[in-house]
């Protein structure tokens, strides 16, 4: 469970901020980056080579996207230890509503 006493449960958030903890390496918030680039760029290759009709490596799109998720979650438990599921979730909500009100006329606003 998270840092708060009042937080609400998320499951995905709670497993990625225990196994984060835990990892004692000496690790910096700009290794989790550059972890996050590798697999984005893992996750490329398998989007290129699922659209070029090739068949899809081990992890897949799904598998990559998985990766490249726990990595952003990581660099945001080890950027504040004390972030709450609350915050995470409230700041989700907040991106997506911009994700919507940006992209759902199926124009990129952004380009």
């Amino acid at each position: 469970m998270s840092a708060h006493e009042n937080d609400i449960a998320c499951p995905l958030i709670d497993m990625i901020r225990e196994r984060s903890l835990k990892i004692r390496n000496g690790r910096t918030l700009l290794d989790i980056v550059e972890a996050t680039e590798s697999e984005t760029e893992e996750l490329r290759a398998e989007v290129e080579q699922v659209a070029a009709g090739l068949a899809p490596g081990s992890d897949g799109v799904f598998g990559e996207s998985v990766d490249v998720t726990l990595c952003a979650v990581d660099a945001i438990i080890q950027e504040n230890p004390n972030r709450s599921n609350r915050e995470i979730l409230e700041k989700a909500r907040e991106k997506l509503d911009k994700w919507e009100r940006d992209y759902s006329d199926k124009i990129r606003k952004d380009r």
